[in-house]
């Protein structure tokens, strides 16, 4: 029995449609495209998209024509939305037509303006890839680097960010929140200089700001002479005194980096660099010569009166001996001050009468002026307290004299392996008062270098019967020396008398004029007998010109028995120089019994600070 016919029932799909799309003639498909560009012309857009819908156009792939005609028909329904979604699908949906690159780019500026504050840097990134040939990548890139600023949570997160968008001017706002991961220090002598790694410009609110601070654990910094000042205080320095301290002008702190005993751990000297709000602190180390292990200096004091400063061993200021190398001084012809010592600028001053005897830090000869010290001043009395002796070292009792132990002493040559301090009291200097006043190790030498001693064989060119020539040594040269007349030397002795020197106890024998201590202003130097003994008498003038006043000179005055030869004044004196230095010199003459003659030798020179002489016999010759 013949079976039936059996039917296959296909659905209606985009494909069959598609089939049927294929089997019509080329003129039904260019009609059916004009009919969408009427539609669309007579802006009767739905119509347009029903036919689209109804011919399933989206699922054809060699009809352009068509397929571009479609698309611009829905284009206006993408826009409408105007979504990322609703364009992405569009894209979808009509890939491959004209309309389709104008989608990309409204999808990825839709994409921009719906990023929130939530989106990832990398995220964007994926984003930034995909819409990468659009307008829009600017705005995309612009939003990963705004992303990345907004989320780095440590510094080396934001030195990556640095890295990746150099130059990019909202870098200045990673610097504000991780200064330290940027901000690089340097030097200029104490002049900090700022700088950042890697290199950006800091201009305007992100300008780095500097100041100098004490650093607190706790964090609460303060400015560093605010908070030396109060540490001063605490040590018996008076407030006007170290307010008076001269500001820095080369960059640096006006009160130095010496340490403080007492201090918690962390805390000491610092550099703060503000950028905007952030804040970024760089500890500083002490400075030499006054950090928590350098050697202790002391001030010593006998029945409540400051008599000695020592720096260091071999060093030590005697303010009450009127000798040095068993000669008078200055102090030996005045007498013992009573006013209370001063110490500025490198200087003790003790006042006496209308003058005031000078005695440099550094040991060397003292001098007498009428020029009182400043405000700046610092009163040396029992008000200043002793910091606490650093371990290892102690003071024990000898005889009117107290000695400083110490391990370190061990490693000191033999000859300053004894540190005597002559006094009942001595106490120890803190760090930061030595630092602000001048009294570190380094302060037991005079910043001008000192003349060499020549001594008996210095090169003196002499005659066959020991007589010395007035010719400089060998190896020196000329130097410029003038004798004075009797009114410059009377006019020299009324500078010498306003410091309490009297004209009656001065007997001058000559007066010379020359550039000993190499200021470029030559001193009077006065050969005489004061109360009847060989002295040697220099006014130094103190502002580069004549001294006709005791507030603008010093006044140095030392034994010299060598000045007479026989009752006589000794040989006419002779001045040179020997390599930046210039000596004045003379020799003198004796008789020792009929036929005998000794001969000496006196050499005036500076000692860094001061004007001083030394006299030698010298050898018989063979």
């Amino acid at each position: 029995m013949p079976t039936e016919p059996q039917f296959l029932i296909v659905p209606r799909t985009c494909a069959l449609l598609a089939a049927g799309w294929l089997s019509l003639p080329g003129s039904a498909h260019a009609a059916r495209v004009d009919t969408i560009r009427k539609h669309i012309a007579d802006n009767r857009l739905e119509q347009a998209q029903a036919k689209c819908e109804k011919w399933a156009v989206q699922a054809l792939e060699d009809e352009e024509a068509l397929r571009d005609a479609c698309a611009e028909a829905w284009w206006p329904v993408a826009e409408a939305a105007d979504r990322a979604a609703d364009w992405s699908g569009y894209r979808e949906k009509w890939a491959g037509t004209s309309w389709a690159p104008r989608a990309k780019q409204r999808e990825a500026a839709a994409v921009v303006r719906e990023l929130n504050s939530k989106v990832s840097a990398d995220e964007i990134g994926i984003l930034l890839n995909r819409f990468a040939d659009t307008d829009s990548a600017g705005a995309l890139e612009e939003a990963m680097l705004n992303a990345a600023i907004r989320d780095a949570r440590t510094g080396d997160a934001a030195r990556a960010v640095a890295q990746r968008w150099p130059d990019h001017p909202r870098l200045p706002e990673l610097v504000s929140r991780f200064p330290g991961s940027f901000v690089q220090i340097q030097f200029e002598g104490r002049m900090p200089v700022i700088t950042t790694e890697p290199a950006i410009p800091l201009e305007g609110p992100y300008a780095p700001q500097t100041r100098w601070v004490a650093i607190n654990p706790n964090g609460s910094n303060e400015v560093w002479d605010v908070a030396s000042r109060k540490w001063l205080a605490n040590w018996g320095i008076p407030e006007t005194v170290s307010a008076s301290v001269p500001v820095a002008t080369d960059g640096g702190p006006s009160i130095p980096f010496c340490s403080v005993p007492g201090l918690p751990r962390g805390a000491g000297p610092g550099l703060e660099v503000q950028v905007e709000f952030g804040i970024h602190v760089h500890p500083m180390k002490w400075e030499p010569g006054c950090r928590p292990d350098d050697w202790p200096a002391f001030i010593v004091f006998t029945e409540d009166r400051l008599t000695g400063i020592s720096l260091r061993p071999g060093h030590y200021v005697d303010l009450i001996k009127p000798k040095i190398d068993d000669r008078k001084t200055i102090r030996g012809y005045l007498g013992t001050p009573v006013g209370i010592p001063q110490l500025h600028a490198g200087v003790i001053l003790q006042q006496l009468g209308p003058a005031w005897i000078a005695d440099p830090v550094s040991g060397g000869m003292p001098w007498a002026t009428a020029r009182p010290p400043s405000a700046r001043s610092l009163p040396l009395t029992t008000e200043l307290k002793s910091a606490p002796i650093p371990g290892g070292w102690s003071l024990e009792p000898a005889e009117n004299a107290l000695v400083v132990k110490g391990t370190p002493l061990a490693t000191m040559p033999e000859q300053l392996r004894n540190w005597t301090l002559h006094g009942s009291e001595a106490r120890v200097v803190p760090h930061l008062v030595r630092g602000t006043f001048g009294l570190r190790g380094e302060n037991a030498v005079s910043q001008s270098p000192s003349a060499p001693i020549l001594g008996p064989a210095g090169g003196w060119k002499r005659t066959p019967d020991g007589t010395v020539l007035r010719e400089p040594p060998t190896g020196a040269d000329i130097a410029g020396i003038r004798e004075v007349d009797t009114d410059s030397i009377e006019a020299a002795l009324g500078v010498a008398a306003g410091v309490g020197l009297a004209r009656d106890r001065v007997q001058p024998l000559d007066g010379w004029k020359v550039d000993v201590d190499g200021d470029g202003t030559a001193e009077v130097v006065i050969r005489a007998q004061v109360d009847n003994e060989g002295a040697v008498i220099v006014i130094d003038p103190l502002e580069g010109k004549e001294a006709f006043t005791a507030d603008t000179a010093r006044v140095f005055a030392f034994q010299e028995p060598m000045v007479l030869a026989n009752g006589r004044a000794a040989g006419l004196p002779f001045s040179f120089r020997k390599g930046p230095f210039v000596y004045m010199a003379w020799s003198a003459v004796e008789a020792v019994g009929r036929t005998q003659r000794t001969h000496s030798l006196v050499v005036v020179r500076t000692d860094g600070t001061g004007i001083r002489s030394e006299s030698w016999a010298l050898p018989t010759p063979e």
